[in-house]
């Protein structure tokens, strides 16, 4: 359970600096890079079955719960309005890596093998 931990834990800054990486070549949205980025994030909401568990590059309007004021936050961290992560299932990450073909296809066209608990 550590391993898998420290893994998750490396593999979330990897995904932090590619955005920060993206945002910093393009953060007015000119050149291109925000919207192929929100447009991954959006197949990978589809394809998980969900539609609404990935959030876009480039930043979003968020009201405090008092409604006393508004402020612009970058949307750098893929993750709800706390900033945890999404949750998905083993299926729903299957579904994604298969491009919403069961058993096999996307970046798996022969599928995998063995049991996936």
């Amino acid at each position: 359970m550590d391993a898998a931990a420290g893994i998750l834990a490396v593999e979330a800054y990897h995904a932090g600096l590619v955005r920060t990486s993206i945002y910093d070549a393009d953060p007015t949205g000119s050149n291109g890079y925000l919207a192929i980025a929100t447009k991954i994030s959006a197949a990978r909401a589809k394809l998980d079955g969900t539609n609404n568990d990935d959030v876009g590059l480039g930043t979003a309007q968020i009201a405090f719960e008092t409604g006393t004021a508004n402020f612009t936050e970058s949307t750098i961290v893929n993750g709800d309005v706390n900033t945890i992560a999404y949750a998905r299932t083993t299926a729903q990450v299957l579904s994604i890596v298969y491009a919403g073909v069961t058993g096999g296809g996307g970046f798996f066209p022969n599928g995998l093998n063995g049991t996936i608990k």
